[in-house]
C-alpha cells in the first residue's frame, strides 16, 4: 500500500517548473480525442487519456479538458466517486449549496465516509479551487477511512521554511505524505519548499489518478498469514465486554469481521474471551490502549461512555495490520474524536459525579467534580464548558474550561462549616456563551460536608407549641361537615369506585377536595390517604387506591374541576401568595394547614366504618412537602408520610450565609412555618427526596429539616436533580437511612487529560476589514460587562429593544459605522424570557444575549452582550 501511495501523491507536489516531455513519450496519439487543448506531446497527454477512457474525469467542454484549470472541489470528490464504482450514498449531508446533480451523489459518499467535510456546517463550496494540502488531505482520509491504508508515519514539517503555513487541519496530513517520501517540495533556487497553499490543476490530478489505478491493478495483494493473537491461530475471536449495549456490541464484532475477516461471536466472560474490551479509568480522556496479554487483546477505554467507540478504534487499529496477527506483547495506543453535540442525535443530558458520596464530606476536605456531556449515555464533545461554583457561605467561584472531550475534572476546597457546595455547569461556544439550542440541559448538583449536622439558622420561636395549639383548639370547634357536594368531571367516574367533590367546613374559608373510595370494600378495611399541592393555582386532581380512601386536597378554598378560565382568573387574584405575612395570625399558610388538617379529620369521621383506624398517610412534593410534614406534626392520627423536594425549609438560613433557593424570606411572622420546626415533632415513619441540584427547596434546607426529626425516618438525594426534574436517566440516586450518614472512602478521579486541539470554529474564519472594524467595537461593549435593565414584568420584555440598546452603545458610545444592523439570537432570547417569568418580584437575571451585527457592506460578526435585568414592576428604566 505504501508504494501505491507513493506514486498516488507523487504528481501531486511536483515541482512549479514544467514537467520534461519526455516523461510520457511513448503517448497514444487518438485521432479520436477530442481535446484541442491537450497537445499529443503534452507531458499530461497520455493521463488525460487514460482518464478520460476509464470514465473518471470528463472535459469542462465537449472539445476542452482545461489542463491547466484549477481543480475544485466537487471535481475531486466526483473523480475518486467514479474510481470506486459510484457506490450507494446516504444522500443525507448537511450541505445546502449543492445546486448541481453531477457531483451531488460523490458528495453524500464522501462526507458519509470522513473523506470530505463541509466549509460550514452547510455550505460545501463545491466550486472552491482546491490548494495543494486540500489535495492532500483528501487523499490521505481516502486512503485512511475508506481504503483502511497505513497513514501511521507522520513527519516533522518544519524543517520546510513554509512548513509553519500548513493549516492545522492539514499538518498530519502533510506531514504523512512527506514522511512517505511523497513530497520532495518546490525548488526555488536551491531551497524546497512545501507551497501547501499552491492551486492543484486538472493534469496533475489526472496524472495522479492514472499512476494510483495502474499501480492497483498490476501489484498483487500480499498473501495474508491466518488470523492469530499472540502467534495463536485462530478460526474465530470470541468478543467480551459487560458494560456494551447489545447493538454496540454488534457494532464492534462487526468492525472486527470486516477489518480482519474472522467473526467474532460472544464470550460469556474474559476467560473464554480473544478479545476483552474494558474499563482503565487511570487512562487519559479520550485516549485508549490496545494491548496483547496471555493470548488475549484487550481494548481499554478510559469510561463506559467510550463504548460506542470502540468499534471505530478496533477497525483502525485492525485495518492498521497486513493482517490480523498480532504478535505477543503486541501494544497500541491512541486517542479518538467525539461527536460534537450540535451534530449529535438523540436526547443530550448531563452526568456528575464526585470523588465520594456526595452525602459524606467532611468539613475541610476537597471535593472533585468529573462532569460528563452524554448523548444516549455517550460522551459528545461542546467547545467549551463553563462553570459556577457556591457554597454555603457565600464563596463564589466562575470559570471555563475545553469541551472538546465532553468531560470536565473540577477540584474545590471544603466548607469551614457545615452545609452544601453547588457546581452549575453549562455547555458553551468556543467564545464561552452557552448553547441556546440546549436550552436548560445542564448539570446542577451539590456536595454535603458534615450532613448531620445542619441545622436550621435560627432558633425556633419560643411559642411555637402554644400558638399552633390555640389554632387546632379553634379547629376543635368546627364540625368537619359536608357544605356542598359538586359536580364531579365526566372521564373521573370509573366502574367499581365512589368518587366525590365536596367542600368541607373548616375553621376559616371551606377545604376543597376530591375523594375516592373503593366500592363495596369490606368494614374497616381501608387507610386514608392525602395528597396536597405544590405551589400554584389550579385544580385538585383524583387518586385511586384499592387500599386507601384518598383525599387530593386543594391548597386554596377554591372549587375544584372548574374551566381554565376560572384558574386563570384565580391565579391573578392569589400571586405569589404566602410571601407577605403582616403577621402570624395573617399568614396565608395557617388557614391553609387547617384546611389539611380538616380535610383528615372529616375522612376520619365520615368514613369511620370503612377507616381501619390505623393508617392515615400524607404525601406532596414541593409546598405539598410542607403540608405533609406540617399536617405529621398538627394531626397525631398520621402513620407515615412521603416527601419530595421539601419547601420552606430553614427560611432563615440566609442569616448563616447559606444559599436560599425561592421562598418567602425570613421574618418573626414566617418563623412560624419553617418545615424543620414541624419536623421536630412528627412522630411517624417519614421518607424524604430531595435534588441535589434545586435550587427552589435547597439541598442544606432539607438537611436541616431531615436532622430535626426524631422519628424513623429515611433520605434520598438524587445528583444533578433540579425541581421537579432531573438531568437524566444516568442521574444517580444516594440514601440516607436514620441518622447513618455514609462515610465512604475515597475514589480516585484523575485529570490526566490529553493534549488535543479545540474542534474548527466558523469564528476561526479571515475577517475582512469591515469585519475587523465590527469585532473591535464589539469586544469594546463586551468588556463593559453589562447594561442594567429594570422590567416589570415578561410582557414587557421586546427582543427589538435590547437590539437597540446594542445599537446605540455600538455606533454612539463606541463609534461603529451606523450603517449597520444589530439582530440578537431569537431562541437566546425566549429562553431567558422563560426564565424570567419564573423569577420572583424584584429578582435579579444575567441576561447573555448572543447577537450579530451585520456592516452596510455585508461583513458580519458574531458576539454577546450582557443585560442585568431587574423584576421590579413598579420601573423601568432604559440603559
Amino acid at each position: 500500500m505504501k508504494k501505491i501511495i507513493a506514486i498516488l501523491i507523487s504528481v501531486l507536489f511536483l515541482a512549479g517548473a514544467a514537467v520534461s516531455t519526455s516523461l510520457f513519450a511513448g503517448a497514444v496519439n487518438n485521432e479520436s480525442f477530442p481535446f484541442s487543448d491537450v497537445p499529443s506531446d503534452a507531458w499530461f497527454r497520455e493521463a488525460v487519456e487514460y482518464v478520460r477512457e476509464k470514465g473518471l474525469m470528463a472535459g469542462v467542454a465537449s472539445d476542452r479538458f482545461d489542463p491547466n484549470g484549477n481543480m475544485n472541489r466537487a471535481m475531486i470528490v466526483t473523480v475518486l466517486y467514479r474510481l470506486e464504482g459510484e457506490p450507494k450514498a446516504s444522500g443525507k449531508c448537511p450541505f445546502a449549496d449543492l445546486t448541481q446533480d453531477w457531483y451531488r451523489d460523490a458528495v453524500a459518499w464522501a462526507y458519509d465516509n470522513s473523506i470530505v467535510a463541509g466549509t460550514s456546517k452547510t455550505t460545501f463550496s463545491p466550486s472552491n479551487p482546491l490548494t495543494r494540502e486540500q489535495i492532500a488531505a483528501i487523499f490521505y482520509r481516502f486512503i485512511k477511512f475508506y481504503k483502511g491504508g497505513d497513514v501511521s508515519r507522520v513527519s516533522d514539517i518544519s524543517e520546510y521554511p513554509d512548513g509553519g503555513s500548513v493549516s492545522d487541519w492539514a499538518t498530519e496530513a502533510v506531514g504523512w505524505a512527506v514522511a512517505e517520501g511523497l513530497i520532495a517540495g518546490v525548488k526555488t533556487g536551491s531551497v524546497n519548499y512545501l507551497k501547501p497553499r499552491g492551486n492543484a490543476t486538472r493534469a496533475q490530478v489526472a496524472t495522479i489518478m492514472m499512476r494510483f489505478v495502474e499501480k492497483q491493478e498490476t501489484e498483487p495483494e500480499p498473501e495474508e498469514p491466518s488470523p492469530s493473537i499472540g502467534g495463536v491461530l485462530l478460526d474465530s475471536a470470541p468478543f467480551y465486554c459487560d458494560f456494551m449495549t447489545e447493538n454496540e456490541k454488534d457494532d464492534a464484532r462487526c468492525a472486527i469481521e470486516s477489518a480482519a475477516g474472522i467473526a467474532s461471536p460472544a464470550a460469556e466472560s474474559t476467560d473464554g474471551a480473544a478479545i476483552v474490551v474494558t474499563v482503565d479509568p487511570m487512562l487519559a480522556r479520550m485516549s485508549y490502549t490496545l494491548t496483547e496479554k496471555d493470548g488475549k487483546l484487550i481494548l481499554a477505554l478510559p469510561s463506559p461512555f467510550n463504548a460506542d467507540h470502540a468499534a471505530e478504534i478496533l477497525r483502525c487499529e485492525f485495518s492498521k495490520k497486513e493482517a490480523f496477527s498480532f504478535r505477543s506483547g503486541f501494544k497500541s495506543e491512541g486517542t479518538f474524536v467525539l461527536t460534537p453535540v450540535s451534530e449529535a442525535a438523540g436526547n443530550i443530558e448531563f452526568y456528575g459525579e464526585t470523588d465520594k458520596n456526595p452525602l459524606s464530606y467532611r468539613t475541610g476536605e476537597d471535593v472533585t467534580f468529573r462532569i460528563s456531556l452524554l448523548r444516549g449515555g455517550r460522551l459528545v464533545s461542546a467547545p467549551r464548558f463553563v462553570w459556577q461554583y457556591d457554597v454555603d457561605g457565600g464563596y463564589s467561584g466562575i470559570g471555563d474550561e475545553s469541551g472538546y472531550s465532553g468531560q470536565i475534572v473540577l477540584t474545590f476546597s471544603g466548607n469551614t462549616e457545615p452545609g452544601t457546595g453547588k457546581l452549575l455547569v453549562r455547555a458553551a461556544s468556543k467564545k464561552g456563551y452557552p448553547l441556546s439550542a440546549l436550552g436548560e440541559t445542564r448539570f446542577e448538583g451539590s456536595v454535603f460536608f458534615d450532613f448531620g449536622d445542619i441545622a436550621p439558622a435560627v432558633a425556633e420561636p419560643d411559642d411555637f407549641d402554644e400558638f399552633w395549639q390555640a389554632n387546632l383548639a379553634s379547629l376543635d370547634k368546627v364540625t368537619p361537615e359536608i357544605l356542598e357536594t359538586c359536580a364531579v368531571p365526566t372521564g373521573c367516574e370509573r366502574d367499581g369506585w365512589d368518587v366525590y367533590s365536596l367542600k368541607i367546613r373548616s375553621s376559616g374559608d371551606p377545604a376543597c377536595v376530591n375523594v375516592t373510595v373503593p366500592h363495596g370494600a369490606e368494614p374497616n378495611s381501608l387507610g386514608i390517604r392525602a395528597d396536597f399541592q405544590g405551589y400554584g393555582v389550579g385544580s385538585a386532581g383524583f387518586s385511586y387506591d384499592t387500599n386507601n380512601i384518598c383525599l387530593s386536597v386543594n391548597s386554596h378554598s377554591i372549587e375544584n374541576n372548574r374551566e381554565d378560565a376560572y384558574y386563570s382568573e384565580m391565579s391573578a387574584i392569589l400571586d405569589e401568595f404566602g410571601f407577605d405575612a403582616g403577621s402570624r395570625e395573617e399568614c396565608y399558610f395557617r388557614d391553609m394547614l387547617m384546611r389539611d388538617v380538616q380535610s383528615i379529620r372529616f375522612a376520619m369521621s365520615y368514613f369511620a366504618d370503612l377507616w381501619d383506624g390505623v393508617n392515615v398517610s400524607v404525601a406532596g412534593g414541593s409546598m405539598g412537602g410542607f403540608q405533609s410534614v406540617a399536617v405529621a406534626a398538627l394531626c397525631p392520627a398520621v402513620s407515615s408520610v412521603s416527601t419530595g423536594i421539601t419547601w420552606m425549609c430553614d427560611i432563615g438560613g440566609d442569616r448563616a450565609g447559606r444559599m436560599t433557593g425561592w421562598r418567602p424570606g425570613y421574618s418573626e411572622a414566617n418563623s412560624y412555618y419553617d418545615t424543620c420546626y414541624f419536623a421536630a415533632r412528627v412522630k411517624c415513619h417519614v421518607e424524604m427526596a430531595g435534588g441535589l441540584g434545586d435550587g427552589v427547596s435547597v439541598p442544606s434546607g432539607l438537611a436541616a429539616a431531615y436532622n430535626a426529626m426524631k422519628c424513623e425516618k429515611s433520605v434520598s438525594f438524587t445528583q444533578n436533580a433540579y425541581h421537579g426534574g432531573n438531568g437524566g436517566p444516568n442521574s444517580r440516586t444516594y440514601r440516607i437511612v436514620g441518622d447513618a450518614v455514609p462515610q465512604e472512602e475515597r475514589m480516585t478521579i484523575l485529570d490526566t487529560g490529553v493534549a488535543l486541539p479545540d474542534p474548527p470554529s466558523d469564528d476561526d474564519r479571515p475577517l475582512t476589514d469591515e469585519e475587523k472594524a465590527i469585532k473591535a467595537t464589539t469586544d469594546q461593549l463586551k468588556k463593559a460587562r453589562y447594561t442594567r435593565v429594570t422590567r416589570g414584568n415578561s410582557d414587557t420584555l421586546f427582543i427589538s429593544d435590547f437590539e437597540a440598546m446594542i445599537y446605540s452603545a455600538l455606533t454612539e458610545q463606541y463609534g461603529l459605522d451606523p450603517g449597520c444592523t444589530v439582530s440578537a439570537d431569537p431562541d437566546c432570547f425566549a429562553a431567558f424570557v422563560d426564565e424570567y417569568r419564573n423569577t420572583a418580584q424584584g429578582g435579579m437575571i444575567l441576561l447573555m444575549l448572543d447577537y450579530t451585527v451585520t456592516g452596510k457592506n455585508g461583513g458580519h460578526v458574531d458576539s454577546v452582550a450582557r443585560f442585568m435585568v431587574t423584576k421590579d414592576p413598579d420601573a423601568y428604566s432604559g440603559n
